[in-house]
């Protein structure tokens, strides 16, 4: 889960995504692979940092076991994101630690937490993608930084990339340059996986179930609304 740029919610849509796929039955691994971040500890209600994060793994400082934080919910594991703001993945070390924990059959999904933009870091972390999930809001410049974005990872060689349109409202807004959503999906060069309406309580949100939904193979609108 990534995005153009920063202030699309990736954080918050990435954790709400992980507690609906848990709904779908599945055992979840959430990786934070971003650097001095740390925002998932408090999106998950996690009220204390562990001893051990991602870098301290990948670099033999601890086990999986230690860098682990259980959370409130059944099913979801976070692995917490370094604390160092210069920290960047090698690629190799990715690789390994995806085979790892693909292997050990304790998790159904891992979902990695990716910062948004493209660079090092980013690119240290292409080995983990599976699929890539690019999240963007219906604004020119998040529509821009996107389309670049896409273009950057399918240049690093990632062959599977979707988009979740964020904070969509009843009707496009007049400044956004595209007649209609399948020109932005054009511009951006990705398929759609998904849309959550604005203002929506992603806790609740219909519209993070059914892109969980989507995402394990069951068939269902691309937007939905709760209802209580």
């Amino acid at each position: 889960m990534t995005a153009g740029c920063s202030g699309c919610g990736t954080a918050a849509v990435t954790a709400a995504l992980a507690v609906q796929l848990t709904r779908q039955g599945r055992r979840v691994l959430l990786v934070e692979a971003t650097a001095g971040l740390r925002r998932m500890n408090r999106l998950l209600n996690i009220r204390e940092e562990g001893l051990f994060d991602l870098a301290d793994l990948l670099e033999g400082r601890g086990t999986l076991q230690d860098a682990l934080l259980p959370t409130r919910v059944a099913g979801l594991s976070l692995l917490q994101g370094p604390g160092a703001i210069d920290w960047v993945p090698k690629p190799a070390v990715i690789q390994l630690l995806r085979e790892d924990l693909s292997s050990t059959g304790a998790y159904d999904i891992l979902l990695w937490y990716c910062p948004p933009g493209a660079g090092a870091l980013q690119k240290g972390l292409l080995p983990a993608a599976e699929m890539l999930v690019l999240l963007t809001d219906l604004t020119p410049q998040s529509i821009e930084a996107a389309a670049k974005t896409a273009d950057w990872w399918a240049g690093q060689g990632a062959e599977t990339q979707r988009v979740i349109f964020n904070r969509v409202g009843r009707r496009l807004p007049k400044d956004l340059g595209y007649p209609h959503l399948d020109a932005v999906l054009d511009a951006i060069g990705a398929r759609l996986l998904g849309m959550i309406p604005e203002g929506a309580d992603l806790a609740y949100s219909a519209a993070t179930g059914n892109i969980a939904a989507r995402l394990c193979g069951e068939s269902c609108p691309l937007l939905a609304v709760f209802r209580p």
